[in-house]
């Protein structure tokens, strides 16, 4: 699992602790990822082009797909993912 956090390096390991994420953390310091995979509409918000969660299960099938952060979601997800690994 890789997890992409836009911004400077602290805020990332900030949010990391505070939301304890256990997996690899991308850090997009400059923004070019953010450049080259976002859409910047006229009013300045933005959104990913592309699906940005993937919750893929223990057998190789996609559990959760999401386009935005919803984060009851994306842990609900996560759990019943290892719920079902565990119980196989």
């Amino acid at each position: 699992m890789l997890w992409g956090f836009e911004g400077p390096a602290l805020d990332a390991a900030e949010f990391v602790e505070e939301y304890r994420i256990q997996h690899t953390t991308l850090v997009d310091d400059d923004l070019s990822l953010y450049a080259d995979y976002f859409i910047t509409q006229e009013n300045r918000d933005a959104f990913a082009k592309y699906p940005r969660h993937f919750i893929i299960d223990h057998e190789g099938r996609f559990a959760y797909v999401a386009t935005q952060y919803e984060p009851d979601a994306l842990l609900a997800a996560i759990d019943g993912a290892l719920a079902a690994a565990a119980a196989d």
